[in-house]
Parts: C-alpha cells; sequence; structure tokens
C-alpha cells in the first residue's frame, strides 16, 4: 500500500511577548559586581558614557557587562584561578549593538569606556561601587518582589489534505487559540521567604502540554513541581491497529540544605498510562488453517510511582551525589472479543482475559567529580534489584470438533539485577589540545518463571484434559563500550576532533522455541570504529561542522532491534550576520543487525535562510528526508499451515516547507506568523 498524506498547517502565532514589572520596586543601581571589583575604572567609563543607563535599568543591570560583552564564564573561571593563564574579556561585536538597537549600523568602537587616568582639575565622576554596594544592602533588608512576565499566544489554522488518520497520528494539532508559553517569575529580597518564585506552562490547548512551578531561597532550600500530559492516536488504515492513549505525569522534588557544603534531596514522580487498543489475534490454535481476529478490543491501565531521597555535597574539592530510589509498578491488560467460530459459524468463538503485572523494589546511585587544573573526571555507579510479578486468568469457546470451553489461569513471578558504570575524563594536555574519554559498563541478570494451567472441558463429548506449562526465562546481558578521541584547536577559528570508540556485548535470550534453529538464544556483538569531528569558521560570519561516528552499540537494548553495525555522519554549513543567516545541513544513519536481519537507513538534508530589517524578520526552510527500514519477524499477515517468517518496514520520502514572518512594533511585543507543508509518500509493507 502507498498512502500519500499532504498537510497544510497554517499557523498564526500571534506571539504576544509582554514583559511586566513594577517600576516602584525596581532598585536603584546595580551590575555585575564581580566585574566592577575588579575593574572600577572601566566601571566608571561605563558610568560617564551614553550606556550609563546598564547600571540603572533594573532588565539590565543583573547582566550589564555580558549584555554587550557576552559570555564572561570562560573570563571569569580563568581569573579565579590564582596564577592561572589570563583569558580576555570577548571584544563587543555589531551583533550584540544591533539587540538594542535594531535596523542602525553602529560600530562597536562607538561603545568604548576606557579606563583613564585623571586629571586633577576634573569633575568627579561617579563611582558605580558605591551605589552597587548601596543597592545590595537595599535588596537585603527589602521583603518584597519584583516581578516579570512573558505570554506567547496564536490561533492555529490547519487545512489537511489526504489522510485525516495519518495527520492526527504523525501531528494531531487542530485549529483554534493556543497558549504556546507562559511565564511569570518573582524575585524577593533579602528578608522575602524566597528569593524566587516562578510558574511556567507551555502548549495549553494542544495535545502534549506542560506547567511547572518553582520556589527557591538561596543557600536553604528549593522545591519545584511538575505536571505532563501528552494525548496519541495511532490510526493505521483499515482495523489493523488502532490506539488511543493518555499519559500523564507527576513531578514533585525539593532540597533542603543542612550545610555550606552538603544538602538533602528527595523527589517524587508519579506516572500514568490510560488507553485503549484495537488489535490484532490468532483465533483457536487447536484449528488448521489458524484465523486471525481483527478489532480485538484491548483497555490498558499502567501506573508507575519513583520515590528517591538523598545527599549531595561537596569535600575537599569532590563533588559527590548518594541517593537510594523505589520503584513501584502496576499494570491492567484485558482484551475480549466475539465471532462465529470458523470450523463452525452456529458456535462463537470468544476470548475474555485479563493480566495483572508489577514491578517494584530498590536502586541506588554514587555519583563523583572534580575539575582540577587541567583535568576533570566524572564518575557514576547505578545498582538496581528489582522484582516482577504476574497474574492472569480468563476462558476461551469456541468449536474444533465439538463445542469446547478453556478456563486458563496463569502466574509469574522472577528478579532482575543491574549494574551501571559509567566514566569520562577531559585532561587537557596543552593550550590546544585534550583528550576525552568515555567508557559504560553494564551487567544485567533476569531470572522469571512462568507457570500456566489450561483446563478444556467438552460438554458434548463429556471429556476435559489439562494442560501445565512451567518456562524458566533466563536473560543475561554484559557490555563494554567506550571510546577516545583529540581535540585539537588548531587554530582559533578551527577545531579537529579525532579518535577511536568500540564495544563488545554478549546477550543471552530465553529460548522460547527450542525446535526453531534460526532462533537467536546466545552469542557476542562486537562493534568499533572512527569518531572524527570538525568546526571552522574559515571566513567572517561563517562555519562549517561536521560529526562521524562509525559504531553504534549502547547496551540499551535487549531485543532483536540492537545495532550490530552503526554509522552516524552529519554536517552543517552556516553564514550569519546583523541582517542575514542561512545553513544548509546534511545527515545519514545507517544501522543494521544481521541476527534479526534489522536494517535502518534514514538520509536527511535541508536549507534555512533569514533576513532582518529594522523590526521585521522573515524564515523560510525546506527539508527532505528518506527512510528505508525493516525487520524480519515472526508477525504473519497470512497464517496458513507452515506459516513463515516475513519482513515489516517502511520505505518513503517526506518534504517540509516552512516559512516565518516576525515583527516587533514596540519593545516587548513580539508578532510571529508561520506556515508548515508536508508531504510524505511511502509504503508501509
Amino acid at each position: 500500500m502507498s498512502p500519500r498524506v499532504g498537510t497544510l498547517l497554517g499557523r498564526v502565532a500571534a506571539v504576544v511577548a509582554l514583559s511586566a514589572g513594577l517600576a516602584a520596586q525596581r532598585p536603584a543601581v546595580a551590575g555585575e559586581t564581580s566585574c566592577i571589583v575588579c575593574h572600577p575604572a572601566a566601571a566608571r567609563g561605563l558610568a560617564a558614557s551614553a550606556h550609563a543607563n546598564l547600571l540603572q535599568r533594573a532588565d539590565a543591570a543583573a547582566h550589564s557587562c555580558s549584555a554587550c560583552h557576552g559570555d564572561l564564564s570562560a573570563h571569569v573561571s580563568a581569573q579565579a584561578k590564582p596564577g592561572g593563564e589570563s583569558v580576555r574579556v570577548p571584544k563587543v561585536t555589531a551583533a550584540a549593538c544591533a539587540v538594542c538597537h535594531p535596523g542602525r549600523n553602529l560600530a562597536p568602537e562607538q561603545g568604548t569606556h576606557p579606563a583613564r587616568p585623571l586629571p586633577s582639575s576634573a569633575d568627579p565622576i561617579p563611582d558605580p561601587t558605591a551605589g552597587v554596594v548601596q543597592a545590595l544592602e537595599q535588596r537585603e533588608q527589602e521583603s518584597s518582589f519584583r516581578w516579570s512576565g512573558l505570554v506567547d499566544l496564536g490561533y492555529r489554522f490547519a487545512d489537511v489534505q489526504g489522510s485525516q488518520d495519518r495527520y492526527d497520528t504523525d501531528i494531531n494539532l487542530d485549529d483554534g487559540v493556543r497558549l504556546h508559553t507562559l511565564e511569570t517569575r518573582l524575585l524577593g529580597g533579602g528578608k522575602s521567604f524566597a528569593d524566587e518564585m516562578s510558574l511556567e506552562a507551555h502548549d495549553i490547548g494542544d495535545p502534549r502540554w506542560d506547567v511547572k512551578a518553582k520556589v527557591r531561597k538561596d543557600g536553604s532550600y528549593e522545591a519545584e513541581g511538575s505536571y505532563r500530559r501528552d494525548r496519541y492516536h495511532y490510526l493505521a488504515s483499515g482495523d489493523y491497529h488502532r490506539v488511543d492513549r493518555d499519559s500523564q505525569v507527576q513531578d514533585y522534588g525539593g532540597e533542603v540544605f543542612l550545610g555550606n557544603d552538603v544538602r538533602v534531596f528527595g523527589s517524587f514522580v508519579r506516572s500514568n498510562d490510560e488507553g485503549f487498543w484495537l488489535t490484532q489475534r490468532i483465533g483457536n490454535r487447536a484449528v488448521n488453517v489458524q484465523s486471525y481476529v481483527d478489532g480485538v478490543s484491548s483497555p490498558r491501565d499502567y501506573d508507575s510511582d519513583t520515590s528517591t531521597l538523598g545527599l549531595a555535597g561537596d569535600l575537599a574539592g569532590w563533588k559527590w551525589t548518594a541517593s537510594a530510589d523505589y520503584l513501584d509498578e502496576h499494570g491492567i491488560d484485558r482484551w475480549s472479543y466475539v465471532q462465529p467460530a470458523p470450523a463452525n459459524p452456529a458456535f462463537d468463538e470468544s476470548e475474555d482475559f485479563g493480566s495483572r503485572t508489577s514491578l517494584y523494589g530498590p536502586g541506588g546511585k554514587l555519583a563523583l567529580s572534580r575539575d582540577f587544573e587541567d583535568w576533570s573526571i566524572d564518575l557514576t555507579a547505578r545498582y538496581v534489584d528489582h522484582s516482577r510479578g504476574l497474574g492472569a486468568d480468563g476462558q476461551s469457546q469456541g468449536f474444533d470438533v465439538a463445542q469446547y470451553t478453556t478456563i486458563t489461569e496463569a502466574s509469574g513471578d522472577g528478579s532482575a539485577q543491574t549494574w551501571l558504570l559509567d566514566g569520562s575524563s577531559t585532561l587537557a594536555m596543552t593550550k590546544t589540545l585534550r583528550s576525552v574519554a568515555d567508557v559504560h559498563w553494564r551487567d544485567h541478570h533476569e531470572a522469571f518463571l512462568l507457570r500456566q494451567t489450561d483446563v478444556t472441558s467438552y460438554p458434548t463429548l463429556g471429556t476435559q484434559t489439562t494442560v501445565v506449562t512451567d518456562q524458566d526465562q533466563r536473560t543475561t546481558q554484559r557490555l563494554v563500550d567506550g571510546s577516545l578521541s583529540l581535540e585539537w584547536d588548531a587554530t582559533e577559528e578551527l577545531m579537529l576532533t579525532i579518535g577511536y570508540g568500540g564495544s563488545r556485548e554478549e546477550l543471552t535470550v530465553p529460548d522460547l522455541v527450542p525446535t526453531d534453529p534460526r532462533d537467536y538464544r546466545s552469542g557476542t556483538v562486537r562493534d568499533n570504529g572512527l569518531l572524527a569531528g570538525l568546526d571552522w569558521r574559515f571566513a567572517p560570519h561563517w562555519r562549517l561542522r561536521g560529526d562521524l561516528r562509525d559504531f553504534g552499540q549502547d547496551g540499551v537494548y535487549l531485543h532483536e532491534l540492537a545495532p550490530e553495525r552503526a554509522r552516524t555522519a552529519s554536517g552543517t554549513l552556516s553564514y550569519s550576520d546583523k541582517q542575514w543567516r542561512g545553513s544548509t545541513f546534511v545527515r545519514h544513519r545507517f544501522v543494521n543487525n544481521d541476527v534479526s536481519d534489522h536494517r535502518l537507513e534514514n538520509f536527511a538534508t535541508g536549507l534555512h535562510a533569514g533576513v532582518t530589517r529594522g523590526p521585521l524578520s522573515l524564515d523560510a526552510d525546506y527539508t527532505f528526508a528518506r527512510t528505508d527500514t525493516r525487520t524480519l519477524t515472526n508477525f504473519y499477515f497470512d497464517p496458513d499451515p507452515n506459516p513463515q517468517t516475513t519482513y515489516v518496514g517502511f520505505e518513503g520520502d517526506t518534504h517540509s516547507v516552512a516559512a516565518t514572518l516576525g515583527m516587533e512594533p514596540s519593545a516587548g511585543v513580539h508578532w510571529e506568523a508561520t506556515a508548515v507543508w508536508t508531504d510524505t509518500m511511502g509504503s508501509i509493507d
């Protein structure tokens, strides 16, 4: 089958960014105190320049230096090390000027504030440090709050051409008013019970939305809570599979400082999935040819609680974290159907079953990290010990040689232990050469004993049979993977990365079908290859980046899609100045596994162009993606007396075009209109 889906998503987002603050609550003067302390003469020069208002405005005072000079963290970090090599303050660029002066071609030199000796006859220049100290002292005595806010809202128009079900599966964005972003923040003074309180919400009105609140007091406590909701549809053609799932996650956490170097923290996460599935099941297995049943009703419910409690701190330069957690999961699945029995339509063939699963147990985590002069190291260890339970019961009826009824009861229990160790290290070998290493180790053991009893009765024949099944399923995985690479700053504009990585995995899975010679049971998977990277600013405003990873085993998968061989390559070329911007990219990913005959190849490329003139901006994007994937499976579309394994997969192309028009009529207000067109053509076979 070759479905064609064409969608036109006209998203006109009247994005109104409203920044508000109470003028009466603004301090008289602030500024980046650490900069002023070390550079008082430059600060006096700034106070006497046209940019003196940066020291007075509440919205700029907190970053009066970085607003123009950009990221100062490297300079501050270097100056904090006694005897360390100095890192120059970044120069002001024309792009930084354009942030506050859009549409004006200003030279950064016009805003310089050099520190020059003053003649004795000169009038005294205000000392900004005095105002800073006064403002800080005043803030320490205040108990009121300053507030600011942001609202990003609009209206979406959607015109769908083609399959509405495909659109609802892949995109599922409807017409109507949408609150894209809501943010409000309150900053308290020194006498306030909190230094910051905030509330955020995103995508209200869409199937996927979230809200988050946080309150903190520096050096005392921090608490936060969030709620996320996700509605998902899978509406395939026909009634083979249809899914309607509603997922909710509540996340609460907090920490309390016990001292300058130690804090206790905890969290609680509750997840819930409710859904309704229409699936396909094999009919009476005692009858040849076997039938299959479409549209089997299968409601499901899943709940999970995770609790964490731990300590974190700083000891002799080592940052450490130790925590314990507990997982408690429960799931309920049901499925039922009724149809005329293929062997004798005068009788019904039916199933009505339910199963209950649980997974619970403790876990622990220990993490250590430290930054030395030229060396940083991070180590993490995690251990989990989980128990699994299963209970199922139900009955089925049908007709083979006569009418029958089967009552099934099943139970199971098992346990799993997993060790995870991760380490990474960065060593500055010279001023321009660094070595980066990482290693990951996983050891997983799982055992599960399943017991099932089937009692089949034939009322008209007066007979009854009982079948007892015991299966001892065991899974073992041991994996080590890692890489070692060198990063070289060849010039100020060029950084090169070269390295090598590999992995080795020993995997043993349950032998569910002993008579199947192709059934994978145990073996070793090895993968190794090259790592390479390029970041080159080869001309003013131009940047070229590229990455290659020629191995892909990551130790996460325990099933047939685990990559035996993987390769990922990407590259980006971009241009940006104060008015024009553009970029192009290419990405390629290849994964295969000869054991399961799984193959995935994905190629994507695209273009972006944009221009800003005064308060107006225009951006356009085009993306092309090609996907080709297949997997050998035991899934049968056409069962027969000797069913054969078959392939399932997708092959197709996707084209996407997007355009965005933005306008800033005044400070604090931004309007944006976006239109997106997507076309996918391919086959799912």
